[in-house]
């Protein structure tokens, strides 16, 4: 074992909500990718004419970075003092949870509801995950808040994003041709993510100390 990766395992051993955080932004970011993908699939298959498409496309990344902004700049610093953190960090798989429960009762979930799906958890990734992420590290010594959180970009970041890719790639590459099958396993794997995100979050909000009473 190299010293890297014993200082990291010792690290992660020493301050546990380092380790729940790195299995939280594993789950996060395999949903952010399965949706990035089952939102690509489903507008090809939607809108044909590829001029459209890229507008609709252009259209929807224009509302998700609107919205992020507006959230950053004007209502996060209003719902963080008066909601603990914690109760944020549930509220995102939450959000995506239900969103993708709605696809599953769905027999094929139109555009609009994936493309609402897709931008709420891109508006999520732009804003309230990036400023409750800062809270939690903010509150860790040195070592645990920038060599943390380091390595938690760097590994998990990296390894959700790219286990999930590979994933897709070879499912797509087996479902060419059968788009409606290849959704409803997108749907399913979503909604199971989603899950594993929201009981890896409740795992992390143990490690978030809770104030006697909010207003505090």
């Amino acid at each position: 074992m190299s010293d890297s990766t014993k200082s990291s395992k010792d690290l992660f051993q020493r301050v546990p909500i380092l380790k729940a955080m790195f299995f939280e932004v594993i789950l996060s970011q395999c949903l952010s990718s399965l949706l990035n993908f089952q939102f690509m699939v489903t507008v090809k298959d939607a809108i044909t004419d590829d001029e459209e498409r890229a507008g609709w496309t252009g259209s929807c990344y224009a509302w998700i970075n609107g919205i992020s902004g507006a959230m950053q700049f004007f209502i996060l610093p209003i719902i963080t003092k008066k909601i603990h953190s914690s109760y944020l960090w549930l509220l995102m798989p939450s959000t995506m949870l239900l969103l993708t429960a709605i696809q599953f009762y769905q027999n094929n979930p139109s555009l609009a509801l994936v493309g609402c799906t897709f931008l709420s958890m891109k508006t999520i990734e732009y804003s309230l995950r990036g400023q409750v992420s800062e809270m939690a590290f903010a509150s860790l010594d040195y070592e645990s808040r920038f060599i943390g959180k380091q390595k938690i970009n760097l590994f998990a970041n990296r390894f959700g994003k790219s286990a999930t890719a590979a994933t897709l790639f070879l499912l797509a590459t087996y479902m060419d041709k059968d788009v409606k099958e290849l959704n409803r396993l997108l749907v399913l794997a979503s909604n199971g993510i989603a899950c594993l995100w929201l009981f890896a979050t409740l795992h992390l909000t143990r490690f978030i100390e809770k104030p006697k009473s909010v207003s505090d």
